[in-house]
């Protein structure tokens, strides 16, 4: 069984000749005429440009919207509504996809957790959502195909027998089916994924590298390991240490509604396989790359209030959890506005890791790179190229440090407008740090560097 939005709808199989236009005029018609609207105080939600709150993209041959609206009352009655063609409904089970320009460089796919909607999950109060309403004007993430994936999470629904495994093949086959051209294969795709949906698609990142040795016989031939990163939001993968797991239990049977008995019989599983599943993660080669956020702010959980998932259950396999300030365990994933310092790291997140998949595939392919060796993190006030919040910063190699001799001239760049970034592991530059501008990393005769052009073709990173 899947849960319902608070007050989205999502219209399927519209005909392609259809626009954005024609679904925000339809958005509109379903409040009444102008004058039952302002009788009944009724309008359409809009963002601030006054555009309505709707989407419309490609997907299988037609087209899929979402139109968000002003009540939970009439989202019900729309999603009842008969149509020719169209077909309504607010579970949102399965794949939808909320945007995708002509010219996509990558797929964002979001993953929601137990008791969890595809779509309100990253929906703030049920009406802006971040990677609907967001993210598709962000200037570096605009070119992204953005989808959200919706699965049978419900736990207060005793017939549902599926597991991780199969939530995690689900995702992998609604995924695949969407990446059909060579173009769409070798396009890098991250998963952000909220609280337990996390270990989905790390079980799923499992699932695809066993089918990816079948190479002949694959059910996912849409998908290729070394193409995908992973997000987690606050995803406990701590859960092998056995007091940490029995209160997230506890914590999660309480925000669900269920007795802390009845959850740990659901969910007890989920203990034994995520420590399974950690382990074997941290083993795939090529691996996968990813960050870990955790949230700051205690909510009320039975009489008291807790962290639900702490910074220690949120790291894995030695990587280290990211704070996210001021946020409960909901609001890492649903920010109400898009200057919201959440929403914005979460962007450079994204960022990073499409970073290291570019850098990954140019190392494994041969493209005219060398990877250098990871340096311990440290601050860099003094280098405005990278962002003083991050906790993956790189630092200059010390007089300790054995000398470095690698140099790596990276030119042209598809990029635009990317950003340079250090994850413990290698450089990363997607098309420099600021058009026509520089940015100089140096330490006397261990380092050097520069970044000259900025964006655009003949951009250069020497190192």
């Amino acid at each position: 069984m899947f849960s319902h939005t608070s007050r989205t709808i999502r219209i399927r199989n519209i005909e392609n000749d259809a626009s954005r236009d024609t679904i925000a005029a339809y958005a509109d018609a379903l409040c009444g005429s102008y004058d039952q609207r302002k009788l009944l105080g009724i309008i359409p939600l809009r963002h601030s440009d006054g555009k309505c709150l709707v989407s419309l993209a490609p997907q299988s041959g037609r087209q899929t919207a979402t139109i968000t609206l002003p009540s939970k009352r009439l989202k019900q009655k729309v999603s009842a509504t008969t149509h020719q063609d169209w077909s309504f409904d607010d579970n949102f089970n399965d794949l939808t996809v909320l945007h995708a320009p002509l010219e996509s460089e990558l797929d964002i796919c979001a993953v929601h957790g137990l008791n969890g909607n595809a779509f309100d999950t990253f929906a703030w109060q049920g009406g802006q959502m971040w990677l609907r309403d967001f993210l598709p004007t962000h200037p570096q993430l605009r070119n992204s195909r953005i989808m959200t994936y919706g699965y049978s999470s419900l736990l207060n629904d005793s017939s549902n027998t599926t597991g991780v495994q199969e939530w995690a093949s689900g995702l992998l086959r609604a995924v695949s089916s969407v990446r059909e051209s060579s173009e769409e294969r070798s396009r890098p795709i991250i998963f952000v994924c909220h609280s337990l949906g996390g270990l989905v698609a790390r079980e799923a990142m499992l699932e695809l590298n066993r089918d990816a040795r079948l190479r002949k016989s694959r059910l996912y031939d849409g998908l290729e390991p070394q193409y995908c990163g992973l997000l987690f939001l606050a995803t406990p993968h701590s859960g092998s240490l056995i007091g940490i797991w029995n209160d997230y239990l506890i914590q999660l049977a309480q925000l669900s509604g269920l007795r802390a008995h009845d959850f740990s019989q659901i969910l007890g599983a989920f203990n034994g396989s995520s420590r399974i599943s950690k382990r074997d993660f941290g083993l795939l080669d090529p691996p996968i790359p990813f960050e870990c956020l955790y949230e700051t702010r205690k909510m009320r959980v039975g009489a008291g209030k807790e962290i639900i998932v702490t910074a220690e259950a949120a790291g894995m396999n030695d990587v280290a959890a990211e704070a996210m300030g001021d946020v409960d365990h909901v609001q890492i994933c649903r920010f109400p506005h898009r200057t919201h310092p959440g929403y914005d790291q979460i962007c450079r997140c994204i960022l990073r890791i499409r970073g290291r998949i570019s850098t990954a595939v140019s190392a494994k392919t041969g493209s005219g790179h060398e990877v250098l060796e990871p340096l311990v993190d440290q601050p860099q006030p003094n280098n405005p190229a990278f962002d003083e919040s991050s906790q993956h910063r790189p630092r200059y190699p010390t007089e300790a440090d054995q000398p470095i001799a690698q140099r790596s001239v990276i030119q042209g760049g598809k990029a635009r407008g990317g950003n340079i970034s250090f994850d413990g592991r290698r450089f990363d530059v997607g098309g420099g740090y600021a058009e026509g501008g520089s940015a100089d990393l140096q330490d006397g005769k261990n380092f050097y560097g520069s970044v000259e052009g900025g964006i655009g073709s003949g951009g250069t990173l020497r190192m």
